[in-house]
């Protein structure tokens, strides 16, 4: 099989992906130039008595960055081979291809265009769809780097009045760029340090309305090259703690009220906490406390003492300095009263 000796006179047969895992491609013909950075692949065999699956390593690529691989396709087959469509398992996956039938002992190539939309490992599928119904799977392998570096990354906690330092390095392209949370109450300002460049500090901004939340759920968002590039992170407050519910009604256990409260924490050093209560005559012991996550506790306490006349009990939550960090209600519905044998 003949082809010119220069791509950019040559129109190819090609496939447009639908996006759609294990869809069946449209077939066309199409104007197709491989760029000069095309990486070519080790070739395979087709035979036709023996299609099965074949994994394809592509190594390394760029995150949002179009990378295209030539893959030639060889007949070992004693006869013509003809690909009736070609299936991708994503839209980030385009193939293209020069030729649907290849003639026994020629060759043809298959050119694998793809534009990763996150980084890390990556296993994507191309399904060239032969005669006889039989099937060749392609199980492209490899992995992406990200085109940006933070550190830290995914979660950071800071201290309302002194931030936190986001270091974020360009693995890719431009140099210049520019970082920005997407939330009122975050702020992110460059810090000029000679020593770690790119360096900005995250802060609670000024205007944020209190109290801060304890907790953000929030997107940094790195421009360059007329590209933004979204990364969530958890913004946490460490001069704060969370309470979950922060209204109870207790069950009844016998002669006192027992009830679990959620509490959301940062396990630091003192992150233990105990309770107390505020209210004469009654008294609060912490039962139990289970680690739910890194940043989840359950506690459960038992409330005895005067409880005829009460419908709710204020508990006081300090940390292990003793330190007041919270107060929670818990409320006494008349039930419960009525049936507590108080002490």
């Amino acid at each position: 099989m003949a082809f010119a000796a220069t791509f950019s006179h040559l129109v190819f047969i090609g496939v447009v992906a639908l996006g759609v895992e294990n869809q069946a491609s449209q077939v066309q013909a199409i104007d197709f130039v491989p760029p000069p950075n095309t990486k070519k692949l080790s070739a395979i065999d087709i035979d036709l008595a023996k299609t099965d699956s074949r994994k394809i390593s592509v190594g390394k690529v760029e995150e949002s960055k179009l990378a295209v691989f030539a893959l030639p396709i060889k007949n070992a087959s004693d006869q013509e081979i003809v690909i009736d469509g070609i299936e991708t398992s994503c839209g980030c996956l385009s193939p293209v291809i020069t030729d649907l039938k290849i003639p026994s002992a020629e060759s043809a190539t298959l050119y694998l265009r793809f534009v990763p939309d996150d980084d890390g490992k990556f296993v994507k599928t191309v399904t060239l769809r032969l005669q006889s119904s039989k099937r060749l799977v392609l199980r492209v392998v490899g992995s992406v780097n990200p085109r940006f570096s933070l550190e830290p990354n995914g979660s950071i906690a800071i201290l309302p009045k002194k931030g936190m330092p986001i270091s974020v390095t360009a693995n890719f392209g431009s140099k210049l760029f520019t970082a920005n949370f997407a939330h009122p109450s975050l702020s992110l300002t460059r810090v000029n340090d000679s020593k770690v460049p790119n360096t900005f500090l995250v802060e609670f901004s000024k205007d944020a309305k209190a109290p801060i939340p304890f907790e953000i759920s929030a997107t940094l968002e790195v421009t360059a090259d007329g590209k933004t590039f979204s990364y969530p992170y958890k913004v946490y407050n460490l001069e704060g703690i969370r309470i979950r519910p922060e209204r109870l009604v207790p069950n009844v256990r016998g002669d006192s009220l027992q009830g679990t409260v959620i509490i959301t924490s940062i396990q630091q050093k003192d992150g233990l906490f105990t309770c107390d209560t505020i209210d004469k005559g009654v008294d609060v012991e912490l039962v139990r406390r289970m680690d739910m996550s890194d940043l989840i506790c359950a506690y459960t306490y038992k409330i005895t003492g005067d409880l005829k006349n009460r419908d709710k009990v204020l508990i006081r939550w300090k940390n292990a300095k003793g330190k007041q960090m919270a107060i929670s209600t818990v409320y006494v519905d008349p039930y419960a009263r009525s049936n507590v044998l108080t002490k």
